[in-house]
């Protein structure tokens, strides 16, 4: 078989280094065509489908020495937010001071055009700020912060059309603060903050509590905030749920505390597989196959959903050490994984994990 070239496939990569947002000019030449909606929207945490690939053509496949030219420049606040586009507008995620917000920026000229208070900046040794990045669902960006305030609001204005409190609906406190927010379940904030991006499935907003009884994941009515539905016991994790189609079957994919675990749009729990703690993303490999990696030594692991006649059984196609995803997620491309083993980049078949080949130099991922 031959090998994939060693080379880097044609990728979107964004991530806040420094309290600043740039826009760079990375494309070769004009394209023959406009993109299709479809291809130009990055609507949410790692794109439409929250796999890290762009379906976007026309981009350079190297760049000048001197990198590539920056077109604009914004100073932001703190945070590991990631942007989100849609059309002209570019949002993300930040901290100033002792407050986070939501802002939304013009995608082609980095004009600010709003920005929205969404409560009191979570403090972490590792760094300060709002994790998780907002999703952008027609005409309402849905957001969650830091400390665990959830909220919609509305995509040209920035004006709030509701809002909750994980810690005060679901009895999670925060340590931070002289008077905790609800004490009662005794449960804290999560060590490293709420770093879930929330998934918009159908009418339903998916979102991890880390609550108790019951109720650690929630599907609230993305337009009210009302609660549908609760599911689940499991410490919260730090990866973002993503929908998929499996044997006729919509399934929200999340990897709360040692599990990775399907639910059913109704939040009904269809399978369940022992894992690890896990922030990296779970990777959908069509038609029914699912990779997860972890930092700890158990490595990653190809799972198959099915067969059809037992659709709720899992068995692991393979399961190999060298490929150890820690908050730099794996992606698919041209029948192979391309991902992290912490310093070491490397590129694995998906048939059988097989290395093709790893390089060095690139800095330890996280």
């Amino acid at each position: 078989m031959r090998k994939p070239a060693r080379r880097f496939p044609t990728l979107a990569l964004l991530l806040f280094t420094s309290p600043w947002l740039c826009a760079s000019r990375a494309l070769a030449a004009p394209p023959t065509a406009a993109p299709s909606t479809a291809a130009a929207e990055w609507n949410q945490f790692r794109g439409p489908d929250r796999s890290g690939v762009s379906h976007e053509t026309g981009l350079q496949r190297s760049w000048p020495e001197e990198g590539p030219k920056i077109l604009w420049r914004r100073p932001l606040g703190e945070g590991f937010s990631g942007l989100s586009v849609v059309g002209e507008r570019l949002c993300t995620m930040f901290a100033l001071e002792e407050e986070e917000y939501l802002g939304c920026f013009n995608a082609t000229t980095g004009e600010p055009l709003w920005r929205t208070a969404i409560g009191g900046k979570f403090h972490e040794m590792f760094g300060n700020g709002p994790r998780a990045t907002p999703t952008i669902d027609g005409d309402t960006l849905y957001a969650v912060g830091g400390k665990g305030r959830v909220v919609a609001a509305d995509l040209a204005t920035g004006a709030i059309r509701w809002q909750l409190e994980l810690s005060e609906r679901y009895g999670i406190y925060d340590p931070q603060t002289l008077n905790p927010m609800a004490t009662q379940e005794g449960l804290q904030l999560p060590l490293y903050g709420y770093s879930g991006s929330p998934l918009v499935e159908g009418d339903l907003l998916v979102v991890e509590t880390g609550a108790r009884h019951g109720r650690s994941v929630v599907g609230l009515d993305k337009k009210t905030g009302a609660e549908i539905w609760t599911a689940l016991d499991d410490e919260i994790g730090y990866s973002s749920p993503i929908a998929v189609e499996i044997g006729g079957r919509r399934q929200i994919l999340l990897l709360p505390g040692t599990s990775i675990v399907a639910l059913a749009p109704s939040g009904e729990v269809l399978w369940r597989h022992g894992w690890e703690l896990t922030p990296s993303q779970p990777l959908f490999v069509p038609p029914d196959k699912i990779f997860v990696s972890t930092v700890s030594g158990v490595g990653a692991v190809l799972l198959q959903v099915g067969p059809e006649d037992a659709p709720n059984r899992i068995t692991e196609v393979w399961k190999i050490q060298r490929l150890k995803n820690a908050w730099n997620s794996s992606i698919i491309a041209g029948g192979h994984l391309y991902g992290f083993d912490n310093a070491t980049l490397r590129c694995v078949s998906l048939a059988d994990g097989s290395l093709a080949w790893a390089a060095r130099g690139l800095g330890r991922a996280r």
